[in-house]
């Protein structure tokens, strides 16, 4: 259940009809307690804009950082080009001090992939794999060497608690989108084709069978939830959607993903839970002026900022407090702030 405050500084959306009923206003003057876990995350960050962001991350002292995808703008099949784009952010003073401190993981979206949304018909899938290991360094127990793609996941242990992180891989399986253009949209649904391959399935399904974890958190390039916009999504194949959604039925879950540029939270209701998408996109640039978004889950606002988010974990009453921060890192300003309780 939440179990903390939801609150945006600037504006609460009237579009909480669902949420309501969840609600419970408490006053919390610990927010970050001795035993705490600090997670960071963003995407979207362009290699030849300055990388200063990093400094004001650092500030909130996360345990780790995770990468949501466009981690660069390659955008390249000629591999040589790409390692140098890497090299820009992995070789920038503020990358290295902030990777000094702190655990790195993460997945990739299509510009770090290679092809502007592009999906299983990019060529150096395996190639540019190769790269984003060696910027990532994932642990070798991740499985992310089993395999083709870069699937994988994370177990952190906190305290008596397991909370294991998926990272999803949305593209080197994903099958041709739907053109849309006709429609005013840039993409539509379609009711054939793939976001993830079999083996990634059979893999996700394992992963979440696993009865000693006690929350998990799932890493994907492009929004969940969200469905209602033209862009990329998993509602492009909502089969493919509703499979997922279906797994994570019953779950203590919570979602984070990026692409879209802006900052956003989401929430879809199922059975007495309520699943999280959390949207931080845009570490580098976003939208030039703001331009409303259809969004039914959306809780709270809309963001066009450059912005990176932040889950808080406290160990408390039997279970994990989740406070999910989403920061405007250029202004020093918190956006939105909602706090979830676990098991819910």
């Amino acid at each position: 259940m939440i179990q903390g405050e939801i609150y945006s500084p600037l504006f609460l959306s009237v579009n909480m009809k669902a949420f309501i009923p969840f609600i419970l206003i408490v006053w919390s003057f610990n927010l970050y307690a001795q035993d705490t876990l600090k997670i960071a995350f963003g995407s979207c960050n362009h290699q030849n804009d300055p990388q200063f962001f990093f400094d004001s991350i650092s500030l909130k002292k996360p345990d780790y950082w995770f990468w949501l995808g466009d981690n660069i703008y390659a955008d390249t099949k000629d591999m040589s080009k790409m390692k140098k784009d890497y090299d820009k952010v992995s070789n920038s003073v503020s990358y290295q001090t902030f990777t000094s401190k702190i655990i790195i993981d993460g997945t990739w979206d299509d510009h770090d992939y290679g092809e502007n949304d592009g999906g299983i018909e990019y060529p150096k899938k395996q190639e540019s794999k190769a790269l984003f290991a060696d910027f990532i360094k994932p642990d070798s127990a991740s499985g992310f060497y089993d395999h083709p793609g870069v699937y994988h996941s994370r177990n952190i242990l906190f305290g008596e608690f397991k909370i294991k992180t998926i990272f999803l891989d949305t593209r080197s399986f994903r099958s041709p989108l739907r053109d849309g253009k006709n429609s005013g949209m840039r993409y539509l649904p379609s009711d054939s084709g793939s976001m993830l391959n079999e083996a990634q399935w059979i893999w996700l399904e394992k992963e979440l069978k696993d009865t000693t974890v006690d929350f998990f958190i799932i890493a994907s390039s492009i929004q969940v939830i969200s469905a209602e916009h033209g862009y990329e999504k998993w509602e492009n194949f909502p089969h493919e959607r509703s499979r997922l959604l279906k797994l994570l039925s019953g779950k203590d879950a919570i979602i984070l993903s990026g692409d879209r540029h802006i900052a956003e939270m989401s929430m879809l209701p199922y059975g007495e839970k309520q699943l999280f998408d959390i949207t931080s996109s845009g570490l580098t640039h976003t939208w030039n002026k703001f331009s409303y978004e259809p969004n039914s889950n959306r809780v709270g606002r809309q963001f066009v900022a450059k912005n990176f988010g932040m889950l808080i974990l406290t160990r408390e009453n039997n279970g994990i407090s989740v406070k999910i921060e989403l920061w405007d890192w250029e202004h020093s300003r918190l956006l939105e702030t909602v706090t979830v309780f676990y098991p819910q």
